[in-house]
């Protein structure tokens, strides 16, 4: 992310702050007993992204989204929908569902029993 040093070989991080990036020699001469090494073997390495914002109303409807995706069995699926029925108001749809379609088709266990 530095211009002048677009790569580097090792970084020096004190808390959670990048104190100082360069080749291996320099940053090892900055190394203490404590200091914990973590090898790349070579592999690029970023620092880690965080896009924190959220969309108004998406975030909204995500807070108190049906969870779905771990229901064992058509039969469990089914009862945790008819569970949230009561408390949402009439006229008002369910939203989330967080699913996984795949699942339900190849897990034998979740196929709705005739």
């Amino acid at each position: 992310m530095d211009k002048s040093h677009p790569t580097a070989q090792a970084v020096a991080v004190l808390g959670d702050r990048i104190v100082r990036l360069g080749q291996n020699d320099e940053i090892e001469s900055l190394a203490r007993a404590r200091t914990r090494v973590i090898d790349g073997s070579g592999k690029l390495l970023l620092p880690g992204f965080n896009d924190a914002h959220v969309h108004f109303v998406d975030g909204g409807l995500a807070l108190t989204p049906l969870q779905l995706n771990d229901a064992t069995s058509a039969d469990e699926f089914a009862r945790r929908i008819a569970e949230r029925g009561p408390g949402t108001p009439e006229g008002r749809v369910g939203f989330g569902g967080e699913w996984d379609e795949d699942q339900m088709r190849i897990r034998p266990e979740c196929r709705p029993k005739n």
